[in-house]
């Protein structure tokens, strides 16, 4: 599930995330405030090198000299140039196995190994598959949170409605406000809520893992929705599958 995902990296990423809270973003450098577009920069850096070929062999070059840093560095660039080029994946791969060889950082050295992973193309027989146990351990406030961070801007940008989940298990209300592109998530009911959602915290969040069919709750009565059922699939499709 896409949410349960979003909750537990940001666990990996507590400590950035603690940095980044107190220090900011922003390291001083008048050129970061306001950086080039990605595309751009990249299609800058090629023509600077002579070409994308030319920088692909200055990328391999690197890599014969165990530079696998800059590697690293030059194939954000050609890949976002031609994301499918097998060669400079293969050369990312390579840089990604050599920087993970050398972390005694075990949380940087699984990020380099997962990145590689990525690059090569995970497959999915290899990851752990979510139980009703660890959805059912996954706070709803992270579960909230991480549907929150989901919001799909473009798309919600003439959006303005609100919906209420009322938890009758746990006696909890959580609402969630779509409006100009931006999702307000509040622990209590709004009022005059356009979507009124009644079911049971451990339903839900077997939904939100893909565990329980929505569909089927519908139908056998542990998820009742007044505001209408098509409203809330345009509702939820605001957000990232």
């Amino acid at each position: 599930s896409p949410y349960l995902k979003e909750f537990y990296g940001r666990v990996d990423w507590s400590v950035k995330s603690i940095f980044g809270g107190y220090l900011g973003w922003f390291d001083g450098n008048a050129s970061t405030l306001l950086p080039l577009p990605v595309q751009e920069k990249a299609e800058k850096m090629a023509a600077l090198a002579g070409g994308e070929k030319e920088l692909l062999s200055k990328a391999k070059k690197a890599l014969d000299n165990d530079e696998f840093q800059w590697v690293l560095e030059l194939t954000d660039y050609l890949l976002r140039l031609s994301p499918g080029d097998g060669e400079v994946k293969e050369i990312r791969y390579e840089s990604l196995i050599h920087l993970a060889e050398k972390q005694s950082n075990p949380n940087a050295r699984h990020y380099y190994l997962t990145q590689a992973l990525e690059v090569k193309g995970v497959d999915t027989e290899m990851l752990v598959k979510t139980t009703e146990q660890m959805a059912h351990n996954v706070p709803l406030e992270a579960l909230f949170n991480a549907i929150g961070v989901g919001i799909i801007p473009e798309k919600s940008l003439d959006y303005n409605k609100k919906a209420v989940f009322e938890f009758t298990d746990i006696d909890e209300y959580w609402s969630l406000h779509i409006r100009n592109g931006v999702a307000e998530i509040q622990p209590f009911a709004l009022d005059e809520p356009d979507l009124e959602i009644e079911t049971t915290s451990t339903i839900w969040k077997e939904i939100l893992a893909e565990i329980r069919n929505p569909k089927a709750a519908i139908a056998k009565g542990d998820l009742k929705i007044e505001g209408g059922m098509m409203e809330f699939g345009k509702f939820m499709g605001m957000f990232q599958e």
